[in-house]
């Protein structure tokens, strides 16, 4: 019997998970497929559970094979599987319900050989969908060498051809670690058609993290050289996927391909960087020394291989693994710490200090060391005992410790077990343990990552309470992170004295030793003080937790200082009156919100129904979400011109529910809607035939792909925006084709009116604003002004990052005569200093001031990528563009980048500099013309007066 699908489940002592993966597989709402279950040689009930399905349903086969692991396993059932398409899932994860109709629909539709979900983590804490394929999941065409395909390894949120893994031969490697990813690249570069399905398709339950907890050794050179064996499998892959496309194509092409495979290659090489740091180096203490001989080696050999940039970025990346100065042994660890852990619990049984320890060497952050006293060493673990960082400090008086400079006897007698910890830590940081707490893996990373803040002086963690596998609060702990969670000592909150503990606190060593911090030996009224005169900020995220009852914590929060203890007893009485106030109007809002939203929706379909039935008023409604309360160059100027009945409405996302009705109401109620940017409204409803909808693209000529054009776009989302556009005013006949292809409009709609703004490049305004220029800034006249108007940048999931440009500030003042200055624009969306703290009297940051007014009084403009060089054309003038990340830069491009550009590309700062005096000197700006034509030629001075009169067209 054949299928439409085969899913694939490798299970090895799944009992506890298995039924519940397989529940997911018979609840699908997608019924033809057929599940085959490998038991590999499972030594617990597996059997069982398997027969029970097998015998139940008929699409389900069980087959047994000696363990052999979990590549083995997923051969067997690529061998065994009849389906068309073949899909995997693991026997402790699960499908959602619709998952596997979600995948064949999309492969059904596109012809897809491969077809890529959305995958969605689960564990006691939080929900959480993976970044990179939800970005890959809703594209139609995904490039078999998109760099994203790098990072989403899974093979579980995928749906393969059959007929294509029979064609290629492609098997899951038989090794230990990154088989997937192996597995997955392979497959994908021999398809011809890869898309992706906008929908979440398995959801990987990830198990308490405290039961991984182990003494055992967890990182081994079986492991890692697993992973060099799939990388060097992966590269070598690549490698030949770009040989065959270079023999492929012209020669004209073929350096842009060369680009395109380094930066594809740093790629690769910051996922060898991440796994090796992420899943070996910082789990330093649980890697016997040959491991951590391979993996310092394997980092050098990859160091040697990317891009310097590159190897920048992630040496930033991984700072706190010092990565460009590996430690290369655990005595050198142990020697160099970054945070000191001083343990001494007043009362603990082992069983509960050995797990304390488990958590904390499973963290990752291996740059720690730990400080315990004598009377607790007695307690560790042998396993523990032999750590090089593990360091044990006697409670009393301790001839070796020289505490002769110590003054005050009264705070730091020899018999104060902190203060003589401190004396011997080496680490920047200090935390202090006194209680039964165990920390998530990311807690010192998290501490230490916060403590990089230079206004800081310690981080704190909210405590989490574990009953069982459940998280419960703590009522104390829960008010004391609600409120004012600040750096503002002004207004600091009472319900800090709930939180008098050391154990949830990284505190700068620095900040000791400067304000000669007293240890009383009273805790409460020692981090009383902490809280009362230092800057500090406060996690709640959950990072660190307690099997102790609140009544046991509540215990603690004891002191011999009278102010300290009446401050303590004037919030203990009420806080959990507080706490269950907070906790009711929590459950009220939340159980309130939704009923209030869906009411609220309903009423706006209704409030829709009734506008659309209403009279179309002659009115003119523009709409804008660029700016609030007022409009914006092209918009604005044709907004000025107009003299029929009109109305504008302008707020930047997101909108208040008043604001929108109010634009729901002129939008279903106006004959004509002008916009300049996204209108998301026009998703929401359909509009009468005689309306019409103008779109003045903020944006002139075409630079950057957009909207449809976008690898990443969602093409329902992005349809729905601009299918109702009666006209896209551009800016020349040549870019007409580009604008119907990013809104997937008929390119009749596209009309090249030119742009509204540019008008005043034809009209006194430049000279007037000029002028007004020269009065606010009196040391600009008379100067040859250099212009540099740079765009902002993005990391691959769209978040704004900062920009180093990368040039020699000092060097470039000095490269300026008397008569120049250099000028800095940023775009509006960067908020980071260029000048990087640098002090240049010929070098200005006028960011503040209009792109405009800079452009008409500059000599020549430096920019990158940014689309303000359509408009500084017009005015006849050099263009210059640096670009020194131009193979990290990945936005697509319209035109062809660097060829089509009007001016001399430059990646090096010194070249700059140089081609700066070329272009005061020769101002030939001939080669701008050609540019001006197939970019700008419909921008004549009259773009707002033809726009002004095709509205009124629409009006009569």
């Amino acid at each position: 019997m054949t299928y439409k699908i085969s899913v694939i489940v490798p299970a090895y002592n799944e009992e506890k998970y298995l039924s519940t993966a397989l529940d997911s597989l018979v609840n699908q709402s997608f019924h033809d497929f057929e599940v085959i279950i490998i038991n590999d040689g499972s030594t617990d009930n597996t059997q069982a559970i398997i027969d029970k399905y097998t015998k139940k349903y008929p699409n389900f086969r069980g087959i047994y094979q000696d363990n052999s692991g979990v590549s083995s396993s997923r051969n067997k059932g690529i061998e065994e599987a009849k389906g068309d398409y073949l899909a995997f899932l693991d026997g402790d994860d699960t499908y959602v319900h619709e998952a596997l109709e979600n995948l064949y629909n999309s492969a059904k539709k596109h012809d897809a050989d491969l077809v890529l979900g959305r995958m969605k983590i689960i564990n006691i804490f939080e929900s959480v969908v993976y970044v990179g394929p939800v970005k890959l999941s809703k594209m139609i065409d995904i490039d078999p060498l998109d760099k994203e395909l790098i990072w989403t390894g899974s093979m579980c949120n995928k749906l393969f051809s059959r007929q294509k893994i029979l064609e290629t031969g492609l098997r899951v490697p038989n090794i230990k670690y990154d088989e997937d990813g192996t597995f997955v690249l392979s497959f994908a570069l021999k398809c011809q058609k890869i898309v992706g399905c906008p929908h979440n398709i398995v959801i990987y339950h990830k198990r308490p993290f405290w039961k991984g907890y182990s003494v055992t050794q967890a990182i081994n050179v079986e492991y890692i050289n697993h992973h060099l064996e799939a990388y060097s499998a992966i590269e070598a892959m690549v490698k030949q996927a770009f040989k065959e496309k270079r023999d492929k194509i012209e020669d004209y092409k073929k350096e842009e391909l060369s680009k395109k495979y380094s930066s594809y290659y740093d790629e690769l090489c910051h996922r060898r960087i991440a796994i090796l740091c992420n899943e070996f180096y910082r789990y330093f203490w649980k890697a016997d020394s040959k491991s951590i001989k391979l993996i310092n080696s394997s980092l050098n050999d990859v160091k040697l291989k990317i891009s310097s940039k590159a190897w920048a970025k992630d040496v930033e990346k991984f700072k706190d693994l010092r990565i460009d100065n590996l430690i290369k042994s655990r005595t050198e660890m142990a020697d160099s710490p970054i945070i000191s852990i001083v343990i001494n619990i007043p009362k603990i049984t082992t069983d509960k200090l050995n797990f304390q320890l488990g958590s904390i060497y499973s963290q990752e952050f291996p740059a720690f060391e730990i400080i315990i006293s004598s009377k607790l060493y007695n307690q560790v673990s042998d396993d523990f005992k032999n750590k090089e960082n593990l360091k044990v400090l006697d409670e009393k008086s301790d001839d070796s410790l020289n505490l002769n400079h110590l003054s005050d006897e009264k705070y730091y007698g020899k018999t104060n077990f902190k203060n003589r910890a401190f004396l011997i830590s080496k680490g920047e940081y200090i935390l202090f343990i006194e209680d039964n707490v165990f920390f998530e893996p990311r807690a010192l990373r998290q501490m230490y990552n916060s403590l990089q803040d230079p206004e800081l002086d310690f981080v704190s963690l909210k405590m989490h309470r574990i009953k069982g596998d459940k998280l419960k609060e703590y009522p104390h702990q829960e008010l004391a992170y609600s409120y004012r969670n600040t750096i503002e000592n002004s207004i600091k909150s009472r319900f800090n004295y709930l939180d008098l503990y050391f154990s949830n606190k990284l505190i700068k060593a620095e900040y000791i030793k400067q304000e000669s911090f007293k240890f009383t030996g009273d805790n409460a009224h020692d981090v009383a003080a902490l809280y009362e005169n230092s800057e500090f900020q406060k996690i709640t995220d959950k990072y660190i937790f307690s099997h102790e009852s609140e009544k046991t914590l509540l215990k603690s929060l004891k002191s011999k200082n009278k102010d300290v203890s009446a401050k303590i007893n004037a919030t203990l009485p009420y806080q959990k009156l507080i706490y269950y106030l907070v906790k009711f109007r929590r459950i009220f809002q939340a159980t309130m919100k939704p009923l209030k939203n869906k009411f609220l929706n309903y009423f706006e379909k209704g409030y829709i129904k009734l506008l659309k039935k209403a009279p179309l008023r002659n009115r003119v409604f523009f709409c804008s979400v660029r700016a609030d309360d007022k409009l914006l160059e092209n918009i604005s100027a044709v907004y000025e011109s107009l003299s029929h009945s009109k109305i504008f409405i302008s707020k930047m996302n997101p909108h208040s529910r008043k604001t929108r009705l109010k634009i729901l109401y002129y939008l279903l109620t106006s004959k004509v809607i002008v916009t300049d940017d996204y209108l998301h409204y026009l998703r929401l409803v359909n509009l009468r035939k005689e309306q019409k909808i103008i779109q003045l693209w903020h944006a002139c000529g075409a630079f950057k792909k957009f909207s449809l054009d976008c690898a990443s776009a969602n093409y329902e989302i992005e349809t729905e925006t601009h299918s109702q556009y009666s006209d896209v005013i551009v800016s020349s006949d040549n870019v007409r084709k580009y604008y119907s292809s990013a809104f997937g409009l008929d390119i009749n709609k596209i009309k090249s009116l030119g742009v509204p703004r540019t008008d005043m490049f034809f009209n006194k305004t430049t000279e007037d604003m000029t002028q007004d220029l020269y009065q606010k800034y009196a040391a600009l006249k008379n100067k040859k002004i250099i212009l540099y108007a740079p765009t902002f940048r993005e990391d691959d999931a769209g978040r704004r990052i900062p920009f180093e440009t990368q040039i020699n500030w000092e060097k470039l003042s000095d490269s300026l005569k008397k008569d120049e200055i250099f000028i800095i624009k940023k775009h509006p969306a960067m908020k980071e200093d260029l000048l990087e703290g640098e002090n240049c009297k010929n070098i200005l940051d006028l960011s503040s001031v209009s792109i405009y007014s800079l452009m008409f009084a500059s000599n020549i403009m430096i920019s990158d990528y940014s689309s303000v060089i359509f408009e500084y054309s017009l005015l006849n003038k050099p263009i210059l563009f640096y670009c020194p990340d131009i193979e990290e830069y990945e936005r697509d491009f319209y035109l062809k980048y660097p060829e089509d550009l009007p001016g001399e590309i430059t990646y090096d700062s010194n070249e700059l500099i140089e081609n700066i005096r070329k272009s005061l000197i020769n101002t030939n700006i001939e080669y701008l013309d050609n540019f001006k034509k197939q970019q700008m030629d419909a921008c004549d001075g009259n773009s707002t007066e033809r726009v002004v009169e095709l509205i009124k067209k629409y009006l009569s």
